[in-house]
């Protein structure tokens, strides 16, 4: 149920910027999220890549929004791409239905193994992924690699597919090399992406470049809504029930900090400025109030330091989102 809430508040919020129809095309960005665990939490694991005792959830975050679309929660020594093949496909099957006619998948390098790939392969699912170095694509790299000539008097990015099948993989993909070239570096730089979208090379490029705003949201959501998950084991609860427990917590937290983005993209609409979510919190949310009763009336007083916010808040909330009839 809490899944569905926070997958209905994306759709409504979608719908309302594309008056209620579904929107053309989304982007989803997935990754691996580390929460730090002050404790022995169920699930919690010691993760000799962070170095601490962790929970490793995995986010969905639309990369068109910044709305959070879903978190699963994940043993804190699971393996990058752990539960993804089998989670993805699920949230886009929801939002083809729901939310927007094509749905495309932006990944790290932990997620581009055999398992994960093949299955966004079979449900038709788009995808752009990084893949981490190894010594056939530097071989690849190898002619690009020294500068020729002068030094570029800015920095250059080009690049080149091929088709390119890792030892785990059922089949070759196509793969683009982005190449970069700096000002005064002798030696050329190259980063890798697999790909099934037909686009150009161009076009898989400048879209996976465009992930920065997904890392920008995640690190934005553990500042705001907090790095760890305490503690559920109460009681004579078993390592599932405690576990639920934590997923269903978790879910709670993506959907207080989906309402604060609500509020957050409405209050930037209305005062044409920008806000994060901790200045939202600290100057709007944490105000003053006054209630009085009269004449059969609730009267809410608000501090003059915040008036002219909720002002503009209240203005525009039950326009873009009418409360169901």
């Amino acid at each position: 149920m809490l899944d569905e809430a926070l997958l209905k508040l994306v759709e409504q919020r979608v719908r309302a910027r594309s008056q209620g129809a579904r929107t053309r095309t989304m982007t989803i960005d997935i990754d691996g999220v580390p929460l730090q665990a002050h404790g022995q939490q169920p699930g919690s694991a010691f993760n000799g890549h962070t170095g601490q005792r962790q929970h490793d959830p995995l986010f969905a975050l639309c990369a068109e929004t910044g709305d959070l679309i879903g978190v699963l929660l994940r043993p804190g020594n699971a393996g990058p791409a752990s539960q993804a093949a089998a989670w993805i496909p699920k949230l886009v099957e929801y939002l083809r239905a729901h939310v927007a006619r094509q749905v495309r998948v932006r990944l790290d390098a932990g997620f581009a193994d055999a398992a994960t790939l093949a299955a966004l392969d079979a449900h038709g699912i788009g995808y752009i992924a990084r893949l981490p170095r190894n010594a056939a694509l530097e071989r690849r790299f190898e002619p690009h690699r020294y500068r020729r000539g002068r030094p570029a008097k800015r920095e250059r990015e080009w690049t080149e597919a091929f088709a390119y099948q890792a030892g785990t993989w059922e089949r070759p993909r196509r793969v683009v090399m982005v190449i970069r070239e700096r000002p005064g570096e002798l030696f050329r730089d190259a980063f890798y992406l697999v790909t099934n979208i037909q686009g150009s090379q161009r076009f898989v490029r400048r879209h996976y470049q465009q992930r920065g705003k997904a890392e920008a949201h995640f690190g934005e959501y553990k500042d705001v809504m907090g790095e760890s998950l305490p503690c559920t084991r109460r009681g004579r609860a078993t390592e599932a029930q405690a576990f639920a427990r934590s997923q269903a917590l978790l879910t709670l937290r993506a959907l207080a900090y989906q309402l604060l983005h609500v509020l957050r993209d409405s209050l930037e609409r209305g005062t044409g400025d920008g806000w994060s979510l901790r200045r939202l919190r600290e100057q709007v949310l944490k105000s003053a109030v006054r209630v009085q009763r009269h004449a059969r009336r609730l009267h809410v007083i608000l501090e003059r330091r915040a008036a002219s916010h909720w002002r503009a808040l209240l203005r525009r909330l039950p326009r873009v989102y009418p409360a169901p009839g």
